[in-house]
């Protein structure tokens, strides 16, 4: 009986050490898994210390943006009332300009009126003219045309020769 006795025994050590091999195995793969995590986590806290960097770079850019807009917006206040002061002296002259606008118009209506009175001989004078020139466009045509047919009769009567 001892030669059995001695197979289950090495059956026994054989499963206990396929048991070992097998816990050995899900060891080793668990402490994969664990140091996979353990990387997971590093790089995760690697990019949350980047993230608070940013955030940090980010809080100081808002700051100075709130200090330039403080500073842009007394600027403008200062550009508006300057502006204003403009706008203002701008209506005192054009009113002025206004003023001497309507001196000068009334200026040269009289002149206008005076000139328009002097101009009524004229006109008469360059309405005689232009009637004038007119009669002698009709009489130049009449010429024209009567040369015309004095050549067509010639020209018929040396034809007929």
């Amino acid at each position: 009986g001892d030669g059995l006795e001695d197979i289950r025994e090495e059956r026994g050590e054989g499963r206990e050490r396929r048991e070992a091999v097998e816990r050995l195995r899900r060891a080793e793969e668990e402490t994969r898994k664990l140091r996979d995590e353990v990387m997971r986590g590093e790089e995760e806290r690697l990019r949350l210390g980047r993230l608070v960097e940013e955030l940090d770079a980010g809080k100081e850019r808002a700051d100075r943006l709130a200090d330039d807009v403080g500073r842009l917006e007394k600027e403008a206040e200062g550009r508006e009332r300057e502006a204003r002061e403009k706008v203002e002296d701008a209506k005192r002259q054009a009113e002025a300009i206004r003023e001497k606008a309507r001196a000068k118009v009334q200026q040269l209506k009289r002149a206008f009126e005076d000139a328009a009175r002097r101009s009524a001989a004229d006109r008469a004078r360059c309405d005689r003219a232009v009637k004038s020139a007119r009669e002698s466009v009709d009489i130049v045509r009449g010429q024209r045309t009567e040369i015309k047919r004095l050549k067509e009769e010639r020209e018929g009567e040396e034809r007929r020769r």
